[in-house]
């Protein structure tokens, strides 16, 4: 086969793609001692630049590498529609075009370089790779579905983990590196549930049931168990844990049992250690609020516990993990609650309080609180009234907000808080991979367009961003 030609180049690495010298084939060495060839001549590699008139015919899709690295926007888009069809199989030239139409508008949107609009200061720097997704028009919508007062406060917190966790249900992809599961806080927070849900329950306690059934069946006695009593509830509740979590190593349900145990006896020191009057356990509810349009929307939750507090409604949110505030003033603990409501951090206790109200009794009466048992807190209860206006209408502010921005489809990612800091949510976020986080170019257009908004007029920009502005806005209470 070589002697059919008068002149034959036989080519090989001579590195890897770690630079490691690699040796030539034995064939190459066979060929060369029979042919008698001069010594070999080192070539550029192919994604080189080419010097001068030496370029040597390459494939398309070469010269779209070539063009893209050190040509022109224009010169890559003149060639990609040859360099599909050639290596992807594109169909018809047709096709080939409006795939590299479509490719070129993704990279006119990842890199400002190329952003014809970056220069006009009235013009979006964002896009739908910043969660500008679009309006709610189709009634399958999944953001038509009724909106859950958690699920608000995790838009207020980052609304593009949202879309991509309940509106796309994209999960994150099996490690299978990882290292064995840890018992973290949100186990053991599920099992102190888990665990106080199974004591009202054995003590025929109704649950799961909804808010005005809760009411119209009336109280049961709810007394604290003794020690081994209690024994059994925890490691049921831990079992019960472990099957939700597809968790089956030897002895971790014990673990998680004896970790839960202070939870549980946190939440009867917290009450004193007295008999309550319970309505009912993991009650369904909702409140009506209106949006930044004036229209009726519905907020609905799941209230750990209600409770007959001597003939008013008293709905308690149980949380295992850092409280709202640590001070030790009362005033000051009230100061950064009400900056949590207006974050959209804390909502929960607010609408429980609402929707109490909403049934009819007294506002005065209707109470929300949260609950703290983390092991060793000073302060663990957090309450509020609906008749208190100070923090209805910071509640009122931030779902506000929040119903806007689903709405409008304005579901960006938080790469960065309003004071310039780094979200601590990211650390933890299970599906960052569909995430500009880590790209420091996003996050420096994302900070120029939230700067760019509060220079401008409302009146110039349009309803999706004033929609994205508005809860951006809701994060920059908690930096004051």
């Amino acid at each position: 086969l070589l002697s059919a030609s008068p002149r034959v180049t036989l080519s090989w690495q001579v590195a890897d793609d770690d630079g490691k010298p690699r040796a030539p084939s034995p064939l190459v060495q066979r060929m060369r001692s029979t042919l008698g060839s001069e010594g070999p001549e080192m070539v550029p590699s192919v994604y080189a630049p080419p010097k001068g008139g030496e370029a040597l015919p390459r494939p398309a899709h070469e010269y779209a590498i070539l063009a893209g690295l050190y040509g022109s926007l224009r010169s890559f888009a003149g060639v990609l529609p040859i360099a599909l069809r050639e290596s992807h199989g594109a169909g018809s030239k047709i096709d080939a075009i409006r795939l590299a139409g479509a490719r070129l508008a993704v990279l006119e949107e990842l890199d400002p370089r190329f952003h014809a609009r970056r220069r006009s200061e009235a013009g979006s720097l964002l896009g739908p790779y910043f969660g500008f997704v679009g309006a709610v028009r189709e009634a399958a919508d999944p953001r038509r579905r009724p909106l859950y007062v958690t699920v608000a406060e995790q838009l207020a917190a980052c609304p593009w983990q949202v879309f991509v966790r309940r509106f796309l249900r994209i999960q994150a992809p099996p490690d299978a590196l990882g290292a064995l599961p840890g018992i973290d806080a949100r186990l053991v927070g599920a099992t102190v549930h888990a665990a106080l849900e199974q004591l009202a329950v054995l003590q025929n306690v109704p649950a799961r049931l909804s808010l005005e059934e809760a009411v119209a069946a009336g109280s049961v006695e709810l007394s604290w168990p003794e020690e081994s009593a209690l024994e059994g509830i925890l490691q049921a509740a831990a079992g019960k844990v472990c099957r939700d979590e597809g968790i089956g190593l030897p002895g971790y349900a014990q673990a998680l049992a004896a970790l839960a145990q202070a939870g549980v006896r946190a939440a009867q020191g917290a009450e004193g250690g007295r008999t309550l009057a319970v309505l009912g356990v993991e009650v369904d509810g909702a409140c009506t609020v209106l949006d930044a349009a004036g229209r009726s929307r519905t907020v609905r939750f799941r209230a750990d516990r209600v409770d007959d507090a001597q003939g008013a409604l008293r709905l308690t949110d149980y949380k295992v993990g850092r409280p709202i505030s640590e001070l030790k003033t009362a005033d000051k603990r009230a100061r950064d609650f009400l900056r949590a409501v207006r974050s959209g951090e804390r909502l929960q206790a607010i609408a429980y309080a609402l929707a109490a109200a909403q049934l009819g009794g007294p506002a005065a009466e209707a109470r929300g609180r949260y609950l703290f048992l983390t092991e060793g807190l000073e302060v663990r209860e957090f309450e509020v009234s609906a008749d208190d206006t100070t923090l209805a209408n910071a509640f009122h502010e931030a779902l506000g907000a929040t119903f806007a921005a689903l709405d409008a489809g304005s579901l960006f990612p938080r790469l960065l808080e309003p004071d310039g800091t780094g979200p601590k949510r990211c650390e933890v976020c299970d599906v960052h991979e569909a995430c500009l986080r880590g790209d420091s170019g996003s996050r420096l257009r994302l900070e120029g367009w939230a700067t760019a908004r509060s220079d401008i007029a409302t009146a110039s920009v349009s309803p999706a961003e004033q929609a994205a502005f508005a809860l951006w806005q809701l994060r920059a209470e908690t930096a004051e």
